[in-house]
């Protein structure tokens, strides 16, 4: 990714010289203000990925991954009136063990 600007000291330009990783929202959240405005989230959590379930826009629930220490993950299974279902903690080597590519 390159970033051109005229304002080599801006927040943008210096988050892009940091090298650091930023997840999706980051990056918005750097254009916005880069665009003269701001996005605000009261409960922002970069360890955390909310995945819809199988129906459109999430009416089926969702599930809610969070980011563990030991390299796993946390995942939380909600239904579509946002009740806890169910949770397992599920390490990515398993999970790509279980997973089974159609032939």
């Amino acid at each position: 990714m390159m970033l051109y600007t005229n304002r080599p000291d801006s927040e943008v330009a210096v988050q892009f010289k940091a090298e650091k990783w930023v997840t999706a929202f980051e990056m918005v959240r750097l254009v916005a203000r880069s665009l003269g405005t701001g996005l605000g989230v009261s409960d922002y959590r970069p360890g955390t990925l909310y995945i819809s379930k199988l129906l459109p826009f999430g009416r089926a629930g969702y599930l809610r991954a969070v980011e563990r220490a030991d390299g796993g993950f946390a995942v939380a299974s909600y239904g579509p009136d946002g009740q806890l279902i169910g949770e397992e903690i599920v390490r990515l080597s398993e999970a790509a063990y279980r997973f089974k590519p159609p032939r």
